[in-house]
């Protein structure tokens, strides 16, 4: 059920398309979209990105070629109209990140299009995506982490039951390295916590993740005095009034903490997942196991955290050595 709603949510993501391209290319674009969310396991967010960036493209598209786009123009377009519309990017101010997931939105639509006879056309397979400029991801210390867990455990302003569910989330987050939407997602079946738990995380892959008794102990702790209901099929993580936790609160949560404490505007939830990854690089961790336990698809993904160890490293040794 829950899956046949959010399918009957894609549609809304293509009506800001049907004035620049035509009802047969638009047709296909809703297949595509569809596709990707059932067949390949992507989130809403995920498909809202792909029709940003569709947006712009086929707007490009449009104004170049002077009319609304057809599956008939898809298929005479070019490397070098591909090329023209990198360049208006550019020219607009985008960034590298940006740019390169424009062309991987692009690519992926050519290549279910292609692959399902719809058109012919393979050019935009040439395109390269631009260098990220030290894309590293960006943990918080040690002592920060600390810090930020102090800090949410003395906040008055809550509910005694939303600061225990606060620092449950923190735990699970900094201690299991998860997403905050796989973190979000848990339901009480996973209760009582015995040493792992199963998490599905992106295209719908399942994970077992090591439990540190501390982090087992706040969530339980979080449960006992949670005033929500308590069965099987609820969430984990309720919001004030009695639904699932929205990961909106949770980033606003964070922004009032690090602002506090002075922190890079770079510590999010998603930084404590980093955190987790560097750390127990720091600590000996192997590129491997660690891998696994973010749910990498790609072991260069998670050597990011290589790299970002090595700065890691030099801040902490230039703090804390004498002759620093």
């Amino acid at each position: 059920m829950a899956k046949s709603i959010e399918k009957n949510q894609i549609k809304k993501y293509s009506p800001s398309l049907n004035k620049i391209v035509k009802n047969d290319l638009l047709y296909e674009i809703n297949n595509f979209f569809e596709w990707v969310f059932l067949e390949k396991g992507l989130s809403l967010n995920t498909i809202k990105s792909y029709s940003n960036d569709l947006k712009i493209f086929f707007q490009f598209l449009s104004e170049f070629i002077g009319k609304e786009i057809s599956k008939k123009d898809l298929e005479k377009i070019t490397v070098t109209d591909l090329r023209s519309f990198l360049a208006k990017r550019k020219t607009d101010g985008s960034v590298n990140a940006s740019i390169a997931r424009s062309i991987s939105t692009i690519k992926s639509l050519f290549k279910f299009l292609n692959k399902n006879k719809i058109i012919n056309n393979t050019c935009v397979l040439q395109l390269r995506s631009p260098k990220r400029k030290n894309n590293f991801p960006k943990p918080l210390s040690e002592n920060e982490a600390k810090s930020f867990e102090n800090e949410i455990n003395t906040n008055n302003q809550n509910d005694y039951w939303v600061v225990k569910r606060d620092i449950a989330l923190f735990f699970i987050l900094y201690g299991c390295g998860l997403r905050i939407d796989e973190a979000l997602q848990l339901n009480q079946n996973i209760l009582p916590i015995n040493n792992s738990i199963k998490v599905i995380g992106k295209g719908k892959k399942e994970r077992l993740i090591p439990v540190l008794p501390i982090v087992s102990e706040q969530i339980e702790s979080y449960i006992y005095d949670c005033p929500h209901k308590k069965s099987p099929e609820s969430p984990i993580f309720y919001g004030k009034y009695g639904k699932r936790l929205n990961a909106g609160v949770v980033q606003r949560k964070f922004r009032q903490v690090r602002k506090k404490l002075d922190l890079p505007k770079s510590a999010t939830p998603h930084s404590l997942r980093h955190s987790f990854a560097t750390h127990l690089m720091v600590k000996g961790g192997d590129l491997r196991t660690i891998q696994e336990l973010l749910g990498h698809s790609s072991l260069s993904t998670t050597q990011l955290y290589a790299e970002a160890d090595n700065d890691y490293l030099y801040k902490v040794h230039s703090s804390k050595h004498p002759r620093a």
